[in-house]
């Protein structure tokens, strides 16, 4: 049997390691709060990156084709130049000018254009009769590429390492890095179609550093890189101190654009990469030179991971603000519910009072005020019951207690006079006293009917019989067949009907004995 007060114990001390309904409300909200918070920033940062991708490959293939239209524009000048000089200029074509007004025209264009390392007019034999800077004057060009072909027509060459002029102009310009020509060259010919040589040109190709960084000053960020390769996919140019090798990519006349928007560069890092191809119907030859600018990925992608820690602070910011919030308001809720709880075990402790009637939210109204009906309910049934069982005391227990007592007190001179009368009455008497104990463990199970469930069949048939035979007089035998084992609802059930069935004999049959069978 437990007693209420450690059954109300153990509830507590149970209750004890459960979460409040204040800490589920606060760890609901703060985690919706946080899953949205973080899928907000997945989503949005996932957006970002490739909104970031799109922009940075469109920003890095624009300054692509800037530099490579600056390029192709320069070359188309420098070339148009040269073919322009040599086919127009009458100190050059004329024979009988001499060569100081031949070279100061040289010079004066070297002038207007610094970018020309070595400008010359060469004999058709060869020989270079007049320079700039006297450079090579006397000497035999005739085996240089330039030369050959532009002695027939006008040539633009590829980017070459300065092998005649390295050392001299190394001297000059104090630059120890060996130098790189691009070869310009056109012949000159007479009114009649003779050739009176070859002018040519060297075109140092420290221009296209200076291109490239004339592009890169604008350009906020410091990571992005140009570089410049041949057909082969060798570089040209390359940033100042960079070593390695370059990724092959799709680039070309029909594959531009086609490449990965993030490539994996021999380096081991990615990068976003925009290609150009250098290209003009203006110019004699494809030169097959591309133009590839890169940046790397964490630096394109660095302004969405700030925008996604920033988002992330805030909406860690928020997750707290909900958490208070939540907190507030589970403390307002919850502070009605622990009222109402402490109003209930005083009442369940026998310590009186009753349900207040609260007007928070209208559910806690409501439950209130049904807890209040409740308890009142059960109050008032309670007395009903109690009422009942001081009736049926009065009614069966009393009586027959009674009647005992006043047999009692008979039963010495019955004994006296008759002792044969005396032994009947004393059986009588048994019967009585047998009857009375079972209406009292009867009124006893009726006072806990979880002894019903707790008791053994046999000592609730015996019950049954005893309190019947005791009240009634009405003789009551019973018997169990067999092994039964029941469990406590159909215990229970089973005793509620046979109690009815001996009520229903006693009352409507009229009979002095009774029979009980469980099988």
């Amino acid at each position: 049997m437990n007693d209420p007060a450690q059954v109300a114990s153990s509830q507590r001390a149970s209750r004890h390691f459960q979460p409040t309904l204040r800490l589920l409300l606060v760890l609901t909200f703060s985690g919706v709060a946080l899953a949205l918070v973080a899928l907000l920033s997945v989503i949005i940062g996932q957006i970002s990156a490739r909104q970031l991708e799109r922009d940075a490959r469109q920003s890095l293939t624009v300054l692509a084709a800037q530099m490579a239209g600056r390029m192709s524009h320069e070359l188309i000048e420098r070339y148009s130049e040269i073919v322009l000089i040599a086919s127009t200029d009458v100190a050059l074509r004329t024979p009988t000018i001499g060569l100081a007004q031949k070279g100061f025209l040289l010079t004066q264009l070297q002038e207007i254009h610094p970018d020309y390392a070595w400008i010359g007019f060469v004999a058709p034999d060869g020989t270079v009769l007049v320079a700039t800077d006297n450079l090579l004057v006397g000497a035999s060009v005739g085996e240089h590429p330039w030369f050959r072909a532009g002695s027939k027509a006008p040539f633009l060459g590829d980017v070459h390492e300065a092998l005649v002029l390295s050392e001299q102009l190394a001297v000059d310009t104090g630059i120890d890095d060996p130098l790189h020509f691009v070869d310009f060259a056109a012949p000159v010919v007479s009114e009649n179609g003779v050739l009176l040589g070859v002018l040519g040109a060297q075109l140092n190709w420290h221009w296209a550093r200076q291109l490239e960084e004339a592009l890169l000053a604008p350009v906020t960020s410091a990571d992005v890189e140009i570089f410049v390769v041949d057909q082969d996919g060798s570089p040209l140019l390359t940033p100042p101190g960079w070593q390695g090798t370059l990724p092959v990519l799709p680039v070309g006349q029909n594959t531009l654009g086609t490449q990965p928007p993030v490539t994996d560069w021999p380096d081991g890092k990615r990068y976003i990469t925009g290609t150009a191809m250098i290209q003009s119907e203006r110019l004699p030859r494809d030169l097959g030179w591309s133009i590839l600018v890169r940046q790397p990925v964490a630096t394109a992608y660095a302004p969405a991971w700030r925008t996604q820690w920033q988002i992330v602070i805030i909406g860690v910011s928020f997750a707290a603000l909900f958490a208070l919030a939540a907190w507030w308001l589970a403390n307002r809720i919850t502070q009605q519910l622990v009222t109402l709880t402490r109003a209930t075990e005083a009442i369940y402790q026998g310590e009186g009072g009753s349900i207040p009637i609260l007007t928070g939210t209208t559910e806690v109204a409501s439950l209130s005020t049904a807890l209040n009906q409740l308890i009142s309910d059960l109050t008032t049934a309670r007395e009903a019951e109690r009422n009942r069982i001081a009736r049926d005391l009065h009614d069966s227990v009393t009586q027959t207690l009674f009647s005992t007592s006043m047999l009692a007190d008979v039963l010495p001179k019955v004994w006296e006079s008759d002792p044969a009368l005396g032994r009947a009455k004393l059986d009588v008497l048994r019967r009585a006293v047998r009857g009375a104990l079972g209406e009292m463990r009867t009124l006893l199970l009726e006072l806990r009917p979880t002894a019903i469930a707790e008791a053994d069949v046999q000592q609730l048939m015996r019950q049954l019989a005893d309190s019947t035979t005791g009240r009634t007089g009405v003789h009551v035998t019973w018997q169990i067949e067999g092994k039964v084992v029941l469990p406590p609802d159909c215990k229970v059930a089973m005793y509620r009907t046979m109690q009815e069935a001996l009520n229903n004999v006693v009352k409507h049959a009229e009979a002095d004995q009774a029979s009980l069978l469980l099988r």
